[in-house]
């Protein structure tokens, strides 16, 4: 359970620094905060990785340093310091980019993307999501590509721009279909029928509507099985 792994995680610390293991201690601690993290306990977690990030700075452990940036930017975003979470993901998006590691440069974009967006500063969120796009296409990621498509649906969605939103959500419909990705279908079909309704199109929403709780009604039962 959780306090046993809280236990072992302090004695792995406690034998690290007898040793004088300064990785060992820098690991322990990026693992107590992963563990505060995980029981929503954000402050403790923040100071745990600020100390492990501390250490891997010491030993100029670049994957570690990156990794426990990426960590803090979490962190600091589920306790509502957008600018701190903002300032952790893009260090985390510099290294990628010197790596030249497509993938996680990709996954990085779209995490500053929903953070931007949380802050309020859309058209800023709309760039770093196009840039994600980008890499996705660049990668082959067609899922990626489909998820991407449907979050900045979402950000014309919140602006009312109805006619953009229904764009990139067709857009995202037709990649899920052709991969037979079923929640996809569902929340897809769900999307397009609310721009449908704001657009006065009931019909049509209505439509969107049933094919969506069709969906549904699918994925229920296969969850019930």
């Amino acid at each position: 359970g959780s306090a046993k792994a809280d236990s072992l995680a302090a004695l792995i610390k406690s034998q690290s620094e007898q040793l004088n293991y300064s990785k060992g201690i820098a690991l322990s601690f990026r693992y107590l905060g992963l563990n505060y993290f995980s029981k929503g306990d954000y402050k403790n977690s923040t100071s745990c990785l600020y100390k492990s990030l501390s250490l891997f700075n010491e030993l100029e452990d670049s994957i570690w340093i990156v990794s426990a940036n990426q960590s803090l930017s979490s962190s600091y975003f589920n306790m509502g310091k957008q600018d701190s979470a903002i300032l952790f993901c893009t260090k985390a998006i510099k290294a990628y980019q010197n790596w030249n590691d497509l993938k996680k440069l990709a996954s990085c974009y779209n995490t500053l993307g929903g953070i931007l967006w949380s802050k309020g500063d859309l058209p800023a969120a709309a760039e770093v999501f196009y840039k994600s796009l980008d890499l996705k296409v660049k990668l082959g990621d067609s899922i990626g590509i489909a998820n991407t498509y449907n979050n900045i649906g979402i950000l014309f969605d919140s602006q009312q721009k109805f006619p953009e939103a229904l764009e990139m959500y067709n857009k995202s419909l037709e990649i899920y279909k052709k991969k037979s990705i079923k929640r996809g279908i569902g929340r897809a079909y769900n999307n397009i029928a609310i721009v449908l309704k704001n657009l006065n199109r009931c019909t049509e929403a209505i439509e969107m509507f049933q094919k969506s709780l069709e969906i549904d009604k699918q994925l229920t039962n296969i969850d019930d099985q």
